[in-house]
């Protein structure tokens, strides 16, 4: 089965949430630093603070305005994408 980009993104999102092995987290972190090196992206700069803390700030407006979705709800959503 062909996913998409994002389908991707996803599934890898959802597999390293469940990754405990310290060891293993740190060799795919250094994996992909190593692509950004590769790909000539020398290093992924930190957003500003303030950036960091505006984001919290609208994250936390929308958890007031309900545009939230529990993560059972979107693991069946995800599960929709997969029989596509």
């Amino acid at each position: 089965m062909k996913m998409n980009i994002q389908t991707e993104k996803l599934w890898l999102i959802e597999h390293l949430l469940k990754i405990q092995d310290e060891f293993l987290l740190h060799q795919l972190k250094t994996l992909i630093e190593n692509m950004n090196r590769k790909i000539g992206e020398e290093s992924i700069e930190p957003m500003p603070i303030e950036t960091f803390y505006a984001r919290i700030e609208e994250s936390e407006k929308a958890l007031e305005r309900g545009e939230i979705i529990t993560q059972d709800a979107l693991r069946k959503e995800i599960g929709t994408w997969k029989k596509r």
